[in-house]
Protein backbone atom coordinates (compact mmCIF):
# COMPACT_ATOMS: atom_id res chain seq x y z
CA UNK A 1 0.00 0.00 0.00
CA UNK A 2 1.18 3.28 -0.64
CA UNK A 3 2.14 5.94 1.47
CA UNK A 4 0.21 9.42 1.26
CA UNK A 5 2.84 12.54 1.45
CA UNK A 6 1.86 13.96 4.69
CA UNK A 7 2.70 17.21 3.15
CA UNK A 8 0.30 17.87 -0.22
CA UNK A 9 -1.35 20.90 -2.36
CA UNK A 10 -3.99 20.55 -4.58
CA UNK A 11 -5.26 23.45 -6.86
CA UNK A 12 -8.03 21.49 -8.63
CA UNK A 13 -9.22 17.98 -7.92
CA UNK A 14 -10.86 15.47 -10.73
CA UNK A 15 -13.43 14.68 -8.80
CA UNK A 16 -13.96 12.10 -11.23
CA UNK A 17 -10.55 10.12 -10.22
CA UNK A 18 -10.74 10.91 -6.81
CA UNK A 19 -12.78 7.63 -5.56
CA UNK A 20 -10.45 5.48 -7.56
CA UNK A 21 -7.08 7.45 -6.42
CA UNK A 22 -8.51 6.95 -2.34
CA UNK A 23 -9.69 3.05 -3.48
CA UNK A 24 -6.08 2.15 -4.50
CA UNK A 25 -4.20 4.22 -1.62
CA UNK A 26 -6.34 2.44 1.23
CA UNK A 27 -7.02 -0.96 -0.01
CA UNK A 28 -5.48 -4.51 -1.15
CA UNK A 29 -6.45 -6.16 -3.97
CA UNK A 30 -8.32 -8.40 -2.51
CA UNK A 31 -11.03 -5.84 -0.77
CA UNK A 32 -11.00 -3.79 -4.65
CA UNK A 33 -13.67 -4.25 -6.71
CA UNK A 34 -11.68 -6.94 -9.06
CA UNK A 35 -10.73 -8.82 -6.14
CA UNK A 36 -13.66 -8.99 -4.15
CA UNK A 37 -15.51 -10.08 -7.54
CA UNK A 38 -13.01 -12.63 -8.15
CA UNK A 39 -13.03 -14.09 -4.35
CA UNK A 40 -17.08 -14.38 -4.75
CA UNK A 41 -17.23 -16.21 -7.79
CA UNK A 42 -14.19 -18.64 -7.04
CA UNK A 43 -15.59 -19.75 -3.70
CA UNK A 44 -19.05 -20.22 -5.09
CA UNK A 45 -17.95 -22.62 -7.94
CA UNK A 46 -16.15 -24.38 -5.14
CA UNK A 47 -19.03 -24.50 -2.91
CA UNK A 48 -21.31 -26.18 -6.05
CA UNK A 49 -18.88 -27.96 -7.12
CA UNK A 50 -18.41 -29.85 -3.76
CA UNK A 51 -22.73 -29.86 -4.06
CA UNK A 52 -22.52 -27.54 -0.83
CA UNK A 53 -25.44 -26.18 -2.76
CA UNK A 54 -27.10 -24.01 0.38
CA UNK A 55 -23.54 -22.44 0.64
CA UNK A 56 -23.02 -21.71 -2.62
CA UNK A 57 -26.39 -19.79 -2.25
CA UNK A 58 -25.69 -18.13 0.74
CA UNK A 59 -22.55 -16.56 -0.82
CA UNK A 60 -23.68 -15.76 -4.26
CA UNK A 61 -26.59 -13.57 -1.76
CA UNK A 62 -24.44 -11.83 0.72
CA UNK A 63 -21.69 -11.14 -2.10
CA UNK A 64 -24.05 -9.54 -4.19
CA UNK A 65 -25.21 -7.75 -0.92
CA UNK A 66 -21.76 -6.48 -0.49
CA UNK A 67 -21.26 -5.78 -4.19
CA UNK A 68 -24.38 -3.31 -3.87
CA UNK A 69 -23.26 -1.57 -0.47
CA UNK A 70 -19.86 -0.68 -2.27
CA UNK A 71 -21.63 -0.08 -5.36
CA UNK A 72 -24.33 2.79 -3.25
CA UNK A 73 -21.12 3.84 -0.89
CA UNK A 74 -18.97 4.82 -4.23
CA UNK A 75 -21.97 6.82 -6.01
CA UNK A 76 -22.55 8.96 -2.81
CA UNK A 77 -19.10 9.50 -2.57
CA UNK A 78 -18.57 10.81 -6.30
CA UNK A 79 -22.08 13.06 -6.02
CA UNK A 80 -20.72 14.52 -2.67
CA UNK A 81 -17.45 15.46 -3.91
CA UNK A 82 -19.13 16.94 -7.31
CA UNK A 83 -21.77 18.57 -5.51
CA UNK A 84 -18.64 20.38 -3.27
CA UNK A 85 -16.97 21.24 -6.73
CA UNK A 86 -20.15 23.25 -8.01
CA UNK A 87 -20.64 24.71 -4.28
CA UNK A 88 -16.89 26.04 -4.49
CA UNK A 89 -17.25 26.78 -7.65
CA UNK A 90 -20.50 29.44 -6.74
CA UNK A 91 -18.79 30.63 -3.87
CA UNK A 92 -15.43 31.22 -6.26
CA UNK A 93 -17.35 33.33 -9.01
CA UNK A 94 -19.12 35.22 -6.59
CA UNK A 95 -16.16 36.48 -4.69
CA UNK A 96 -14.02 37.19 -8.06
CA UNK A 97 -16.91 39.05 -9.27
CA UNK A 98 -18.37 40.79 -7.10
CA UNK A 99 -15.59 43.74 -6.96
CA UNK A 100 -15.33 43.94 -10.07
CA UNK A 101 -18.89 44.48 -10.53
CA UNK A 102 -18.82 47.64 -7.30
CA UNK A 103 -15.57 48.76 -9.46
CA UNK A 104 -17.45 49.57 -12.79
CA UNK A 105 -17.96 53.48 -13.02
CA UNK A 106 -20.44 53.43 -15.86
CA UNK A 107 -24.16 52.39 -14.64
CA UNK A 108 -25.09 50.88 -17.65
CA UNK A 109 -21.61 48.44 -17.65
CA UNK A 110 -22.24 47.59 -14.06
CA UNK A 111 -25.77 46.63 -14.90
CA UNK A 112 -24.64 44.53 -17.57
CA UNK A 113 -21.64 42.98 -16.02
CA UNK A 114 -24.20 41.97 -12.98
CA UNK A 115 -27.11 40.28 -15.55
CA UNK A 116 -23.71 38.20 -16.65
CA UNK A 117 -22.78 37.20 -13.03
CA UNK A 118 -26.32 36.29 -12.29
CA UNK A 119 -26.54 34.44 -15.39
CA UNK A 120 -23.42 32.35 -14.37
CA UNK A 121 -24.38 32.08 -10.56
CA UNK A 122 -27.35 30.62 -11.87
CA UNK A 123 -25.49 27.80 -14.25
CA UNK A 124 -23.58 26.67 -10.93
CA UNK A 125 -26.57 26.84 -8.67
CA UNK A 126 -27.66 23.89 -11.12
CA UNK A 127 -24.37 22.08 -11.41
CA UNK A 128 -24.79 21.90 -7.65
CA UNK A 129 -28.20 20.46 -7.44
CA UNK A 130 -27.24 18.20 -10.72
CA UNK A 131 -24.38 16.43 -8.91
CA UNK A 132 -26.35 16.48 -5.59
CA UNK A 133 -29.55 14.90 -7.10
CA UNK A 134 -27.89 12.70 -10.27
CA UNK A 135 -30.02 14.47 -12.34
CA UNK A 136 -29.21 16.46 -15.87
CA UNK A 137 -32.92 17.86 -15.72
CA UNK A 138 -32.68 20.28 -12.84
CA UNK A 139 -32.37 23.75 -13.22
CA UNK A 140 -32.25 27.26 -11.92
CA UNK A 141 -33.85 30.68 -12.24
CA UNK A 142 -34.01 34.09 -10.48
CA UNK A 143 -36.11 36.70 -9.90
CA UNK A 144 -34.91 40.27 -9.02
CA UNK A 145 -37.10 43.02 -8.02
CA UNK A 146 -37.71 46.46 -9.83
CA UNK A 147 -38.63 49.60 -8.82
CA UNK A 148 -42.34 48.78 -9.47
CA UNK A 149 -42.81 46.28 -6.84
CA UNK A 150 -42.59 43.06 -9.92
CA UNK A 151 -40.00 40.49 -10.19
CA UNK A 152 -37.84 40.40 -13.24
CA UNK A 153 -36.28 36.69 -14.17
CA UNK A 154 -32.58 37.99 -14.52
CA UNK A 155 -31.10 34.38 -14.92
CA UNK A 156 -31.59 31.28 -16.21
CA UNK A 157 -29.76 28.31 -16.56
CA UNK A 158 -28.52 26.01 -19.87
CA UNK A 159 -31.23 23.26 -19.48
CA UNK A 160 -34.26 25.46 -20.06
CA UNK A 161 -36.05 26.16 -23.42
CA UNK A 162 -34.78 29.35 -25.15
CA UNK A 163 -38.58 30.55 -25.67
CA UNK A 164 -38.73 30.98 -21.87
CA UNK A 165 -37.04 34.07 -22.57
CA UNK A 166 -39.51 35.65 -24.83
CA UNK A 167 -42.50 34.69 -23.01
CA UNK A 168 -41.20 35.47 -19.60
CA UNK A 169 -43.64 37.82 -17.81
CA UNK A 170 -43.44 40.13 -14.24
CA UNK A 171 -44.31 38.82 -11.37
CA UNK A 172 -45.66 41.71 -8.94
CA UNK A 173 -45.40 41.22 -5.20
CA UNK A 174 -48.99 40.82 -4.50
CA UNK A 175 -49.16 37.62 -7.00
CA UNK A 176 -48.30 34.11 -6.86
CA UNK A 177 -45.31 33.00 -5.33
CA UNK A 178 -44.08 36.57 -4.44
CA UNK A 179 -46.83 36.95 -2.50
CA UNK A 180 -46.88 33.11 -1.03
CA UNK A 181 -43.51 33.93 0.40
CA UNK A 182 -43.78 37.02 1.67
CA UNK A 183 -46.68 36.08 3.68
CA UNK A 184 -44.00 33.65 5.33
CA UNK A 185 -42.40 37.03 6.03
CA UNK A 186 -39.89 36.19 3.33
CA UNK A 187 -38.49 32.93 5.12
CA UNK A 188 -38.07 29.14 4.37
CA UNK A 189 -38.59 27.54 1.19
CA UNK A 190 -41.59 26.13 -1.21
CA UNK A 191 -41.26 22.69 -2.25
CA UNK A 192 -43.41 23.07 -5.50
CA UNK A 193 -44.24 19.36 -6.67
CA UNK A 194 -47.40 20.15 -8.94
CA UNK A 195 -47.81 23.46 -10.76
CA UNK A 196 -51.18 22.84 -11.61
CA UNK A 197 -52.07 21.99 -7.88
CA UNK A 198 -50.03 25.25 -6.47
CA UNK A 199 -52.04 27.46 -9.06
CA UNK A 200 -55.26 26.15 -7.65
CA UNK A 201 -54.03 27.09 -4.39
CA UNK A 202 -53.06 30.72 -5.47
CA UNK A 203 -49.34 30.03 -5.04
CA UNK A 204 -48.88 29.92 -8.57
CA UNK A 205 -49.69 32.79 -10.66
CA UNK A 206 -49.85 31.36 -14.74
CA UNK A 207 -47.80 32.84 -17.09
CA UNK A 208 -46.82 32.33 -21.00
CA UNK A 209 -44.05 30.24 -19.25
CA UNK A 210 -45.96 27.92 -18.35
CA UNK A 211 -46.76 26.13 -21.47
CA UNK A 212 -43.24 25.25 -21.58
CA UNK A 213 -42.61 21.30 -20.49
CA UNK A 214 -39.38 21.58 -18.88
CA UNK A 215 -40.50 22.50 -15.15
CA UNK A 216 -42.84 20.94 -13.71
CA UNK A 217 -41.81 20.71 -9.78
CA UNK A 218 -39.69 23.27 -8.12
CA UNK A 219 -37.68 24.78 -4.91
CA UNK A 220 -38.88 28.21 -4.07
CA UNK A 221 -36.43 30.20 -1.75
CA UNK A 222 -36.98 34.33 -1.09
CA UNK A 223 -33.86 36.40 -1.62
CA UNK A 224 -33.69 39.12 1.03
CA UNK A 225 -31.21 41.68 1.91
CA UNK A 226 -30.86 42.98 5.00
CA UNK A 227 -30.10 46.91 5.70
CA UNK A 228 -29.77 47.97 9.37
CA UNK A 229 -32.03 45.66 10.75
CA UNK A 230 -34.42 46.04 8.12
CA UNK A 231 -35.79 42.70 5.93
CA UNK A 232 -36.74 43.55 2.35
CA UNK A 233 -37.31 40.49 -0.04
CA UNK A 234 -35.33 41.89 -3.28
CA UNK A 235 -35.67 38.46 -5.16
CA UNK A 236 -37.35 34.76 -6.18
CA UNK A 237 -34.35 31.86 -6.26
CA UNK A 238 -35.91 28.56 -7.88
CA UNK A 239 -34.70 25.44 -8.60
CA UNK A 240 -36.53 23.39 -11.24
CA UNK A 241 -37.18 20.00 -12.51
CA UNK A 242 -38.90 18.34 -15.38
CA UNK A 243 -40.34 15.85 -12.71
CA UNK A 244 -40.83 15.69 -8.80
CA UNK A 245 -37.59 15.32 -7.56
CA UNK A 246 -37.07 17.82 -4.25
CA UNK A 247 -37.28 16.11 -0.57
CA UNK A 248 -37.09 18.47 2.42
CA UNK A 249 -32.81 17.72 3.13
CA UNK A 250 -33.09 19.57 -0.33
CA UNK A 251 -34.28 23.31 0.93
CA UNK A 252 -31.00 23.79 2.97
CA UNK A 253 -28.81 24.07 0.37
CA UNK A 254 -30.61 26.37 -1.65
CA UNK A 255 -31.39 29.01 0.95
CA UNK A 256 -27.76 29.37 1.67
CA UNK A 257 -27.60 30.41 -2.06
CA UNK A 258 -30.39 32.80 -1.81
CA UNK A 259 -28.04 34.28 1.30
CA UNK A 260 -25.50 34.34 -0.60
CA UNK A 261 -27.56 36.27 -3.51
CA UNK A 262 -28.66 38.52 -1.06
CA UNK A 263 -25.68 39.98 0.44
CA UNK A 264 -24.33 40.30 -2.94
CA UNK A 265 -27.39 42.32 -4.45
CA UNK A 266 -27.74 44.46 -1.61
CA UNK A 267 -23.93 45.28 -2.13
CA UNK A 268 -24.10 46.52 -5.55
CA UNK A 269 -27.51 48.28 -4.35
CA UNK A 270 -25.42 50.16 -1.67
CA UNK A 271 -22.91 51.34 -4.18
CA UNK A 272 -26.18 52.85 -6.96
CA UNK A 273 -27.35 54.71 -3.87
CA UNK A 274 -23.97 55.47 -3.10
CA UNK A 275 -23.20 57.08 -6.76
CA UNK A 276 -26.77 58.57 -6.40
CA UNK A 277 -25.85 60.51 -3.60
CA UNK A 278 -22.50 61.57 -5.02
CA UNK A 279 -24.12 63.01 -7.98
CA UNK A 280 -26.87 65.07 -6.32
CA UNK A 281 -23.68 66.47 -4.01
CA UNK A 282 -22.18 67.67 -7.17
CA UNK A 283 -25.00 68.90 -8.60
CA UNK A 284 -25.85 71.15 -5.80
CA UNK A 285 -21.94 72.54 -5.09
Amino acid sequence: MAKKDPNQHFEEVDTSILWEDDWKSKTVFITKYGGALLGHISGAIVCFWVQWISTGIAFIIVGSGLGWMFWVRRSDFRKRTRSDAKLHSFFHELRDEIPAVLAESNPKQRGSHLNHLVERLTQEIAGYYRALKRNDEIDCIIRIANGNGEFITRGRSDGLEKSRKEKSEPIHMNEGLAAALRTKDARGVYIIRSIPEATSRGLWKRTATDDCLDVNALLACPVVAVDHGTRAMIGILCVTAKRDVFDVTDTVPIKAFADCFGMALAAVGEAVCEDVRIKKAKSNA
